[in-house]
């Protein structure tokens, strides 16, 4: 784990941010690539940005999991 408890909480605190507005954006971005599939636009931006920020959160929350301090770990029932 990088740095002290102070700086992996902010950065913890960051990738949560970031995770959430990119798993906010995968039901948006869906629902408008619905839209234009619909009204006979091309998806191909929509479904790519939607797929993007898929990966996003998926891989921003993974991020926040490895910056967790220690203390937080053993709070949660990983590996129970």
């Amino acid at each position: 784990m990088p740095g002290s408890d102070d700086t992996q909480y902010k950065l913890a605190i960051l990738m949560s941010g970031i995770s959430m507005v990119a798993w906010i954006g995968v039901p948006v971005l869906g629902l408008y690539t619905l839209y234009v599939a619909l009204t006979g636009g091309s998806v191909t931006y929509p479904a790519l940005y939607t797929v993007g920020s898929l990966v996003a959160g998926v891989v921003f929350a993974r991020l926040e999991r490895y910056f967790q301090p220690e203390d937080w770990v053993s709070k949660t029932n990983r590996g129970s």
